[in-house]
C-alpha cells in the first residue's frame, strides 16, 4: 500500500542524504506503485527482474533520459516490461527524475 511505503521516505531522505530538490520525487515514487517492482533502500520488491534503483544515479544517464524512460519504457529501453508513467505529467515526472539521479547508495 501506498501509505505504508510513503512511511519509507523518511528513511530514505536520511540513508541517501538526499537533498530538498529530490525530496518530490521519493514521495512520488513511494506513492506511484514503483516498489511493487523496484528496491530502494530495502523497501519493495524485484519482480519482473526490475533493478534495485537505490544507486540509479550512479549510472549517469541524466534527467532527461530518465523522463523519457519514465514516460515510456520500451522506447528507451526496447523490450522493457516497465508501464508507461506518462500520465504523471512532465512536473511530476521531472520531479520523480530528480530523484533517481540524487539516488547514489550510501553515502
Amino acid at each position: 500500500m501506498a501509505s505504508e511505503v510513503i512511511a519509507n521516505v523518511p528513511h530514505w531522505i536520511a540513508a541517501e542524504k538526499l537533498p530538498s530538490a529530490a525530496r518530490p520525487g521519493a514521495r512520488i515514487f513511494a506513492t506511484s506503485g514503483c516498489t511493487a517492482c523496484h528496491v530502494y533502500v530495502g523497501a519493495g520488491a524485484q519482480n519482473l527482474g526490475a533493478p534495485n534503483l537505490t544507486s540509479e544515479g550512479l549510472r549517469g544517464r541524466g534527467i532527461d533520459w530518465q523522463v523519457r524512460h519514465l514516460e515510456n519504457p520500451a522506447t528507451v529501453v526496447p523490450g522493457s516490461p516497465m508501464p508507461k508513467f506518462a500520465s504523471l505529467g512532465q512536473a511530476r515526472l521531472h520531479d520523480l527524475a530528480v530523484f533517481l539521479e540524487d539516488s547514489k547508495g550510501k553515502r
